[in-house]
């Protein structure tokens, strides 16, 4: 089996399979995150005669990562230091966090700094919340296998919020939870062809009045949010 090597903290490694799994688990793992080698090796090994080796790989992979406190809390107040005077808005992606909508998208683009910490593994060891006391976010009740993907989710719909970075201003005017368009869906949009595979774009969009247009646009906002997502209208 050829093993890749990534280099960690302390000169430790972690080794992968060309698969990508994780194997010398002993030793990469442990090493990787300051436990005793010898110890886990032992208590794998003593867990596994009474019940097989795999259930004993299992606890202790998902026993071990677990997020150290240490180099998360280091790491956020270097970042800190870096702008003493601004040590920005820490926000922790986890699923107890409060869900992220488009309103706290619109508040967040308010905050001139940003600072996400993404949890990974297992979890994060608690007290990096009780000293760093950051913002919860979750971006739905579901999980993931880290929170790099759900910062990534709340990067984007902030940041495309900001002056400049869209081309068209008025993009965000319309678009759906806009408080323009009274937090609701997003009006049925076409485009040409005029007909296609015998569905026509709707004669009132081709008709040049623009005041027409627009109330045809609400009502059909205001009758796909009552279909799709009545909780919008509450």
């Amino acid at each position: 089996m050829r093993r890749e090597r990534f280099n960690g903290e302390r000169g430790t490694t972690l080794y992968r399979s060309r698969t990508g799994s994780v194997c010398g688990v002993c030793k990469g793992i442990a090493q990787y995150f300051g436990f005793s080698v010898g110890w886990t090796r032992v208590g794998a090994l003593a867990f596994a005669s009474f019940t097989g080796i795999w259930p004993a790989v299992f606890l202790y992979i998902v026993a071990a990562m677990v997020m150290k406190p240490e180099p998360v809390v280091a790491g956020v107040r270097s970042v800190r230091t870096q702008e003493p005077a601004d040590p920005g808005r820490l926000i922790l992606m986890c699923p107890r966090g409060r869900k992220f909508d488009q309103e706290t998208a619109r508040k967040l683009t308010q905050e001139t700094r940003l600072i996400f910490v993404a949890g990974h593994y297992e979890g994060y060891d608690e007290r990096i919340v009780e000293i760093l006391k950051p913002d919860l976010l979750s971006i739905g009740d579901y999980v993931l296998t880290g929170g790099e993907l759900p910062a990534l989710v709340v990067i984007d719909a902030v940041v495309r919020l900001l002056p400049g970075v869209l081309g068209d201003a008025e993009s965000t005017v319309s678009e759906s939870f806009a408080p323009e368009n009274e937090g609701m869906l997003e009006y049925p949009q076409y485009t040409r062809p005029a007909v296609f595979e015998g569905l026509p774009v709707p004669d009132i969009l081709v008709s040049g009045d623009h005041a027409k247009v627009a109330e045809w646009r609400r009502q059909q906002a205001l009758e796909r949010t009552k279909r799709e997502r009545p909780d919008l209208l509450t």
